[in-house]
């Protein structure tokens, strides 16, 4: 971000907390967000998918669910069509 700086200019620190704060998505910024390019908004977008916690959760889920139904045949239902 702050490579890609354009009229406003954000101090090198305060690029580097916004990447964290995006990376661990808890929201926090010490610039307007308003004042950002669309590139630096971006890859504050792509940062937040990254540091997000919700698809890591949801591969272990899987996984687990997976590894819990490998035996048992009740896990995935069956379809029954009207005769």
């Amino acid at each position: 971000m702050y490579g890609i700086n354009t009229e406003f200019q954000i101090p090198y620190i305060d690029c580097l907390f916004l990447c964290v704060s995006s990376m661990t998505v808890n929201g926090l910024a010490t610039v307007d967000l308003s004042t950002l390019s669309v590139m630096q908004q971006v890859i504050m977008f792509w940062q937040m998918l990254i540091g997000s916690l919700v698809r890591p959760c949801y591969r272990v889920e899987e996984r687990l669910m997976a590894d819990l139904c490998i035996n048992r045949h009740d896990c995935c239902p069956t379809v029954f069509l009207p005769a």
